[in-house]
């Protein structure tokens, strides 16, 4: 299996260095790009220098907005603009041809105000029309919110018939695994065949998202990624010295488990 491993792009923001030349520094596979930041231009024009940045790499993928889209939510106007947003994404994303999509469902959203229900209608709908322009969809689980709950996360991935995210940190630090001592794995079980990609960090709390020191922490989730054949690992940190970090303990690992050649130290 050929492991391939990104980073998010936010680490590298407002560094001397280009995107594509950071890439290069760390060796990676590719970038996943978050689309919370800004938006896709919908008129020819400007779509033409919004794609341009995209050139330097083979492989991408996009963590789709969540601030202000929510496709579960109980109020009929949100949920409804969401969805169609999220497909006239879509029509402009499918021409980029990226490795997937990823999704929020719920983030930090109150039990009152979304509906697993609602969500599993609505991401139906999109996973129809991203399939129909040949995208792959993915379900991330969240630290708060309905897709803590790793019952709730695998049942939306399953009726939705959405691909799933897995992300180390957010299961690991969800509220519901550390109020109810339930084992973070469970966000795998049951939904190994859907696993498309993975996040890979080691644990996400009101400070951030924190490196892999230990890596008995996280050794159970890597192995059952190996093991389901889920290619698209990206690191996600908030800052490069974190990054850093995770890389050189997944590299280190990768290296005994499948023998990846190690990189070159980064310069």
């Amino acid at each position: 299996m050929n492991i391939k491993l990104l980073a998010n792009d936010r680490i590298f923001r407002n560094k001397p260095l280009k995107l594509h030349e950071y890439a290069e520094r760390y060796q990676l596979d590719g970038i996943e790009f978050s689309l919370n930041d800004h938006r896709i231009p919908v008129n020819k024009f400007y779509r033409a220098m919004y794609f341009s940045r995209f050139k330097e790499f083979n492989l991408y993928s996009f963590h789709l907005p969540f601030l202000d889209i929510e496709v579960a939510s109980r109020d009929a106007v949100t949920a409804q603009s969401s969805t169609l947003m999220l497909k006239s994404y879509f029509q402009i994303l499918k021409l980029l041809e990226p490795a997937y999509l990823n999704l929020h469902v719920a983030t930090d959203a109150y039990e009152d105000e979304v509906d697993p229900k609602i969500a599993i209608a609505n991401i139906k709908e999109l996973v129809k029309v991203a399939t129909d322009y040949g995208l792959v969809l993915c379900v991330e689980n969240v630290r708060r919110g309905i897709t803590s709950v790793p019952q709730v996360y695998k049942e939306i991935v399953a009726e939705s018939g959405a691909k799933a995210t897995i992300d180390i940190g957010h299961a690991r630090g969800s509220d519901y695994v550390l109020e109810t001592g339930t084992d973070p794995m469970e966000f795998i079980r049951g939904i190994e065949d859907r696993i498309v990609t993975a996040h890979v960090y080691s644990f996400e709390d009101d400070r951030g998202h924190h490196p892999i020191t230990n890596l008995a922490e996280v050794e159970g989730f890597l192995t059952a990624f190996l093991a389901n054949g889920v290619e698209n690992w990206v690191l996600e940190h908030h800052t490069e010295a974190d990054f850093a970090v995770t890389l050189e303990a997944v590299r280190g690992w990768l290296q005994g488990q499948i023998g990846i050649p190690e990189a070159a130290e980064a310069k």
